[in-house]
């Protein structure tokens, strides 16, 4: 099958997909997922950074194998500067991530993550001239919405207050400009993949992108004299493997499912999948509290999708 040996087509990609695009997409949505599960489990046995290293450097094994048995190591003049960019601004979104929680609540800023559709789809256009339909367009608006419904907070008495000082406080809230940036950047960084492997085989563009995280991470972590926290996570690398395998397969994934589909519609879905088994998964792994609220933001999303498909 052409899409499994990711053969990228040339053509500019339909914006209704096929059933084959479609199940690429959903894998790799459902695969974002068990990454985030893995990750939170990860969260509480050592910091961010640490962990993140030893996330990204876990997966080179497995990208220089993928590179190895497709024997592609041709790149094309044009490959480095969207090949370059996505490195520099997928390291950029993880350091400026992890500085955002740092500065402000977490429940606060993450909501902000669910700009990312919106800010895919329209750096699409100039970028891939990928213009989405009206309805489409409609759609990714509504999963949006329907995510900043399901992030809200519980209500309390104090809760309305609150979140418009939240908002009034973001031109000068570090962490919550911060957690933008990231937004904006991951937004960036699909299209420049999408860009990338048009050059250069989507096998070598990925071990080159985890490479250079990886050479960045350390360096960060060499700087701030931390290397010897790495250490601390040898009680729990059964399930930082595990999670290395689970995010290979949803880069592998999401590489495959950019060449078939517009980007907007990856992380329309990315996002919509992820929040659903998000509230799924808090109930049922970590026996959290789901709201009516909750379910009426995941159906929102929901219906959004089904636009941004039809």
């Amino acid at each position: 099958m052409a899409a499994l040996g990711l053969i990228y087509n040339r053509q500019l990609e339909p914006m209704i997909p096929t059933l084959s695009a479609l199940v690429v997409v959903l894998a790799c949505a459902f695969s974002w997922v068990g990454l985030d599960l893995l990750r939170k489990l990860l969260a509480g046995r050592g910091r961010a950074t640490p962990i993140t290293f030893a996330l990204v450097a876990a997966q080179l094994p497995l990208f220089l194998g993928w590179a190895v048995i497709r024997g592609e190591w041709h790149i094309g003049a044009s490959y480095w500067w969207p090949g370059l960019g996505s490195l520099v601004v997928n390291l950029l979104a993880n350091l400026a991530y992890m500085q955002s929680v740092r500065l402000s609540p977490m429940s606060a800023t993450l909501p902000l993550l669910s700009l990312t559709p919106v800010f895919t789809t329209l750096l699409g256009i100039p970028l891939l001239a990928e213009w989405p339909r009206v309805i489409q367009a409609v759609g990714i608006l509504l999963v949006v919405a329907g995510a900043f419904l399901l992030n809200r907070n519980q209500e309390s008495p104090t809760a309305g207050s609150e979140r418009r000082r939240f908002w009034r406080s973001i031109p000068t809230d570090r962490g919550a400009i911060l957690m933008i940036s990231v937004a904006l950047l991951w937004s960036l960084a699909t299209p420049f993949d999408k860009l990338a492997i048009r050059h250069a085989d989507p096998a070598l563009h990925a071990l080159i992108l985890v490479a250079g995280i990886t050479l960045g991470l350390f360096a960060v972590l060499l700087r701030q004299g931390r290397l010897g926290e790495i250490r601390d996570l040898r009680s729990s690398i059964g399930l930082v493997l595990l999670a290395a395998v689970c995010s290979g397969v949803a880069i592998f994934l999401q590489l495959l499912a950019i060449q078939m589909i517009w980007v907007g519609l990856v992380e329309t879905v990315k996002r919509a999948v992820g929040a659903a088994m998000a509230l799924a998964l808090g109930r049922w792994v970590f026996r959290e509290q789901v709201i009516r609220r909750q379910v009426a933001a995941v159906g929102l999303m929901l219906v959004g999708v089904w636009w941004v498909l039809i």
